[in-house]
């Protein structure tokens, strides 16, 4: 029976209409994708089965904070093992689990709790199939130790040379990892840069009200 309850339900099909529709709150809000439409794709694809990371740079203040929430309560819901979700440092991930990611996955009715008493500590949530750690990446042990399955990298633009890769080495152990990366953006060449341009680097178009045509946004 105890191995039974660690099996998490089958995950819904489109991961955007579960947020839309489960209640799930980011920023003491429920998520509404129709506010937010350029993290549809990012987010369902960490939800697919195809897609092993996932590199999202975007501007500031367009949401990227609640794309990475609404997947962390999705994995939390639906998958198992460890997340790890990483800031630059310590004061950085303890100031977002306190404000927001806390508060994100006490409003996720489909994880699946176990009632203990310390079931969510400081900057830790332990589920009945997830942990989810919210740590800094300065200190160098944070990416030195545990498999991770699961993990979100945020800020990475702020992080130091080289330790976007010690992430990923957390991940080599196990063959359906995904990473979603989120960050502003940075410099070329770096490894925020790198990470983008191993994927499809796929750019977010608008419409264009005069001519009618989509474009992508230049500054």
């Amino acid at each position: 029976m105890i191995f039974l309850n660690s099996i998490p339900p089958p995950a819904p099909d489109d991961i955007i209409e579960w947020a839309d529709s489960s209640g799930i709150k980011v920023d003491g809000h429920s998520f509404d994708s129709t506010r937010t439409p350029q993290l549809i794709e990012p987010i369902r694809a960490m939800a697919d089965a195809d897609t092993r990371i996932g590199t999202l740079v975007k501007p500031v203040q367009v949401g990227g904070s609640t794309a990475g929430e609404i997947v962390c309560g999705f994995w939390g819901a639906f998958s198992n093992g460890l997340i790890q979700y990483n800031w630059q440092n310590d004061d950085k991930a303890k100031d977002r689990w306190l404000a927001r990611i806390k508060q994100t996955l006490e409003s996720c009715k489909d994880i699946k709790r176990n009632g203990a008493r310390f079931e969510e500590l400081i900057c830790e949530a332990r589920y009945v199939n997830t942990t989810v750690r919210v740590q800094g990446v300065f200190n160098e042990s944070s990416l030195d130790s545990d498999t991770v399955p699961l993990q979100i990298n945020e800020e990475i633009h702020l992080w130091k040379p080289g330790f976007l890769g010690k992430a990923r080495r957390r991940q080599t152990q196990v063959w359906n990892a995904k990473a979603f990366d989120i960050s502003n953006a940075s410099n070329k060449d770096d490894q925020l840069h790198s990470a983008y341009e191993d994927g499809t680097m796929e750019e977010w178009e608008v419409l264009c009200p005069s001519c009618g045509k989509y474009h992508e946004m230049r500054f």
